[in-house]
């Protein structure tokens, strides 16, 4: 049961994060996706303003090594399907391997092996390590008979979680009732509209799930002037006839990347507060660019001199400088004579984003010491909290999977 699920009503004297704000979540989810995958692309507004012919906007990246180094951990060593050597009172037969061609494998084993060699097994879980960590969500939708040569295996497809939403038990947070699969694609004329699929539990009187209906929509988009193409007014249609799922569990599988305890909705690698940090670094770094740039070669600069008498001025390394009146007066504008702050500054921006993402420097490639060795529990220690984070992170995943 959702403990904050109760208190959206205001009958509670208790005030809920904003996170856990039930009004809005879709909208304020959307823009959290947005938000990450701009970090991500190095596609953040520019920090600073551009006042000139020079762009000084410097666009530091560490989204992308932070958020790849965490997939890779999680999903860089090849996932694996063993039975244990009890597992011939069950199935009749024992293995260790992976591999489909072993001999003494369960059937269900080499079925198995095969369905993923079908799927891309370690692109498809990179995707879905890099879809989590972006968006805190992943959803894996099941298509039978969608891979393979022949079409002779199911499918495994990564969906895009800003397109799904789900409806979940009012008691249950982490039962799901119905899934809504929607986007907006074009018919053959180009004009848009919105598809919809619905994936609604049925259930007994005990309200225990027994299958799934799967039901396809289409609604048409109207274009409003100075707004855009908006849905249409007036009822969805129905597009072909219900596909039962007959199963308990549903054809579409979903995960928390960072669990949160009384939410459906996992935590992404990257939240707000780590993007903010990210936003400043860029705009110290590009502040300092700014810096370096206008004072890379002496500026000089002169007072007294009238406007009409400034193309007299010849400042080239090879002449005489002649001012044009007594009381004229040319000077060196001074170079700030220590950046170090500003640069210790930005340092401490990015140990701090480090920290709060639990992605040490030296799993991207960074270590400081006066020797080249180093012993087993110093490394523990340094990779501690990415390896504490991963090893919850496959708690989840492998629930899923």
């Amino acid at each position: 049961m959702s403990l904050f699920g109760n208190l959206f009503g205001g009958s509670s004297s208790y005030d809920p994060p904003a996170l856990f704000n039930a009004d809005g979540e879709k909208q304020q989810r959307l823009e959290r996706y947005k938000k990450t995958w701009e970090a991500y692309l190095a596609e953040l507004p520019d920090p600073i303003i551009v006042d000139g012919p020079s762009n000084d906007n410097v666009k530091v990246n560490p989204a992308r090594a932070i958020i790849n180094t965490g997939v890779f951990f999680l999903f860089g060593s090849e996932l694996k399907f063993q039975t244990s050597p009890d597992a011939s009172d069950k199935y009749g037969q024992v293995s260790s391997s992976n591999e489909p061609s072993s001999q003494g494998s369960p059937k269900w084993l080499q079925d198995l092996n095969k369905i993923w060699k079908a799927n891309r097994k370690k692109s498809f879980l990179f995707n879905l390590g890099l879809s989590g960590a972006i968006h805190g969500t992943p959803f894996i939708k099941i298509v039978p008979n969608g891979a393979g040569m022949n079409n002779e295996f199911p499918r495994v497809v990564l969906l895009d979680p800003a397109n799904v939403d789900v409806e979940w038990d009012p008691n249950d947070c982490t039962r799901v009732l119905k899934y809504c699969i929607e986007y907006i694609t074009q018919d053959e004329d180009g004009q848009p509209y919105i598809r919809i699929q619905e994936i609604t539990a049925n259930q007994d009187a005990d309200d225990r799930i027994l299958s799934w209906t799967m039901q396809d929509y289409e609604q048409p988009m109207g274009y409003v002037l100075g707004v855009g193409y908006t849905p249409a007014e007036g009822e969805r249609t129905p597009v072909g006839p219900p596909v039962e799922w007959p199963y308990a569990w549903a054809p579409i599988e979903s995960c928390q990347n960072i669990e949160l305890p009384h939410m459906f909705w996992g935590l992404p690698d990257l939240d707000e507060s780590a993007v903010e940090v990210i936003e400043s670094l860029q705009r110290s770094m590009s502040s300092l660019n700014k810096i370096v740039r206008i004072h890379a070669s002496p500026r000089m600069f002169a007072k007294n001199v009238m406007p009409d008498q400034i193309d007299d001025i010849d400042v080239s390394a090879d002449n005489i400088i002649t001012l044009p009146n007594m009381e004229a007066d040319l000077a060196v504008l001074q170079t700030l004579s220590n950046l170090s702050p500003s640069i210790q500054y930005a340092d401490k921006q990015r140990e701090m984003l480090l920290e709060m993402v639990q992605v040490p420097a030296i799993a991207l490639g960074q270590f400081e010491s006066a020797s080249t060795s180093i012993s087993g529990v110093t490394l523990s220690i340094l990779y501690a909290p990415l390896l504490q984070k991963t090893e919850l992170k496959r708690i989840s995943y492998g629930d899923m999977i």
